[in-house]
């Protein structure tokens, strides 16, 4: 059995995607992962624990399990959910897992060395990773390197092919002229995804013409290359929006800004307060030129680097903003969507409009265990405040404080957990925030109940007076 997610999808990126996939329910509302995970539990052999189905509801679904009043997983609950899951899947056979742009969360590594490390689960894991991403993310290059050290861990550096080798795969690809595939393998250098679009994108435009030596292209067309991979695809988008209709546009631009994969409900929710129409006929275009895929109630855009192309055309244009900030505010009106609420309305430079939203897509993070996830938005929070200049007498500034204390907890990063939980302790005092100051306090309490009881004791007073 095949399971994939990506990790840097918009919606359900990560292990409750690779579920949702699984049971077609990706992006669905909670009443239909609801059923999903029903049929899924009632189909199987394998004995499960009681609360198996809210447990998996509250991952996929955190808004809908909230009303449940459910306990937050912790990192080790999920990931026990996930295998149990998978297990059922399988159903004796062997899984494959194939974690695309795992670099986006360190969870994508975290969770395969969970299940080497636990080695009853008979599973081959691919991994992808964007070496110049880790970068940006110490927690996931930490994470990759704890994964890479486990001895069933191989390796696979992919890096440019040889010209030799470009060539001969561009003529494995298409029975092109010899000097036209010298050519292609010199332009593309060693690209073996620059050079498969290109003929692709010739072939759908029948530029090439069958000669003694192979295909060709066409004596009346301009023989250069493109530039780069992104110059294809911004090719195929110019195309596309020539071919049909300009009135398109903005329809295109506000699927590409909702993400990778589009939810048909969602798209034509927002394409309605942009004042448009999610147009069916550029949907069949989408479909028919190969630039899309059907998947679940939705599409996906074929490749990510098409989805790119038209979300830099809309900047370079002065619309993305904008975009960002319809997207943000239609999605406000339907559950389970704080966490990319949040992210748009930042994308959108919503100013003091994002702050709330940003403080639930935490929330809804931290509820579903992704606490990584939940700590980039609370400090895109924290940046905002202070680029805002929120007041220093608003409670907010606590509860953001608070927050970081109890999910660097979670992570028994204990010394982090307590500056935040003490930084909180002496604000509220200072403006009389009473609830911030008894949770930070009951955090604190918690933090030295590992390591100094006596001062436990006394903050645990203080917090009760």
């Amino acid at each position: 059995v095949t399971l994939r997610t990506r990790w840097s999808d918009e919606i359900q990126p990560g292990l409750p995607g690779l579920l949702a996939r699984r049971l077609r329910c990706l992006g669905q509302p909670p009443s239909v992962v609801r059923k999903c995970v029903a049929f899924h539990l009632r189909d199987s052999r394998t004995p499960r624990p009681p609360g198996e189905g809210l447990r998996l509801l509250q991952l996929m679904s955190p808004g809908e399990a909230a009303r449940e009043d459910l306990e937050e997983l912790s990192t080790d609950e999920r990931f026990a959910l996930v295998t149990r899951a998978v297990e059922r899947m399988s159903d004796g056979r062997a899984a494959l897992l194939c974690f695309d742009d795992a670099h986006a969360n360190p969870e994508a590594f975290q969770f395969p060395l969970y299940l080497l490390e636990r080695g009853d689960l008979p599973a081959l894991i691919v991994l992808t990773v964007q070496e110049e991403a880790l970068a940006t993310s110490a927690a996931s290059a930490i994470a990759l390197e704890e994964l890479c050290a486990h001895p069933s861990v191989k390796v696979c550096t992919v890096g440019k092919l040889a010209l030799d080798d470009q060539v001969e795969l561009v003529r494995g690809l298409l029975r092109v002229e010899p000097e036209l595939a010298d050519r292609i393998a010199r332009r593309t250098e060693g690209n073996p995804l620059f050079a498969s679009q290109l003929l692709e994108d010739w072939v759908s435009r029948d530029l090439l013409e069958l000669s003694v030596d192979g295909f060709r292209l066409r004596d009346a067309l301009d023989a250069g290359l493109p530039e780069s991979l992104s110059q294809v695809w911004s090719e195929r988008v110019h195309r596309l929006l020539a071919e049909t209709s300009p009135r398109y546009e903005l329809a295109l631009e506000l699927a590409a800004t909702l993400g990778s994969w589009v939810d048909r409900r969602e798209w034509a929710l927002v394409c309605e307060k942009a004042g448009t129409q999610a147009w069916p006929a550029l949907l069949d275009a989408l479909l028919a030129r190969r630039l899309a895929t059907r998947e679940g109630d939705g599409w996906h855009f074929i490749h990510g680097m098409l989805r790119e192309a038209i979300l830099q055309k809309a900047a370079t244009a002065g619309r993305l903003k904008t975009h960002h900030l319809t997207v943000g505010r239609a999605l406000r009106t339907l559950e389970g969507t704080a966490m990319r609420v949040g992210r748009h309305l930042l994308q959108g430079d919503a100013g003091v409009e994002a702050i709330d939203p940003l403080e639930a897509g935490a929330e809804e993070a931290t509820r579903s265990g992704d606490y990584e996830e939940a700590l980039r938005l609370l400090r895109a929070r924290s940046a905002l405040m202070r680029q805002v200049r929120f007041p220093d007498h608003d409670r907010r500034w606590g509860r953001g404080w608070v927050a970081f204390a109890e999910i660097l907890a979670r992570l028994d990063r204990w010394e982090e957990a307590a500056e935040y939980a003490e930084q909180a302790c002496s604000e509220a005092k200072e403006h009389g925030w009473g609830r911030v100051e008894v949770e930070a306090l009951m955090l604190l309490v918690e933090n030295r109940a590992v390591t100094d009881l006596p001062r436990a004791r006394e903050l645990l007073e203080r917090a009760y007076e």
